[in-house]
């Protein structure tokens, strides 16, 4: 289930797609913040999206293992939904080990029909690999 606080005020356009990351800032908590048209709109702690995208920004990614500095460059872009249904893929991405985001079996993953992020990772049915 799709549901999201409010960050500074900012309104969540539904026509728009959405980039969703991990929040590391929230230690005790697994958040993810929302971002939309280059700003933080909201944070949730689930969130299902439909027509998503795996994105993860090499030169970002190459910055933080060079510098040992975390930052954001790996998100997951798609429409807000409230659909649910049975996700049956778990996708992994971990910055030290792999360049992209990828299966249980190491096998690059470019997008999928529809994810679920939430505590328990990033579930998706109708993988595009």
């Amino acid at each position: 289930m799709t549901r999201m606080i409010p960050f500074k005020g900012r309104t969540f356009k539904p026509e728009l797609p959405v980039e969703v990351y991990r929040n590391l800032n929230r230690r005790n908590a697994v958040v993810f913040s929302v971002r939309q048209g280059g700003l933080v709109i909201g944070h949730a702690t689930d969130i299902t999206l439909w027509d998503a995208t795996f994105v993860v920004s090499l030169a970002s990614r190459d910055f933080s293992l060079k510098v040992g500095r975390r930052n954001v460059h790996a998100w997951v872009r798609g429409f807000v939904t409230t659909a649910d249904g049975p996700f049956v893929a778990k996708v992994f991405y971990r910055h030290k080990d792999l360049p992209y985001f990828h299966t249980g079996e190491r096998v690059q993953v470019y997008g999928a029909g529809m994810v679920n992020i939430g505590k328990d990772g990033v579930t998706a049915r109708q993988l595009c690999y």
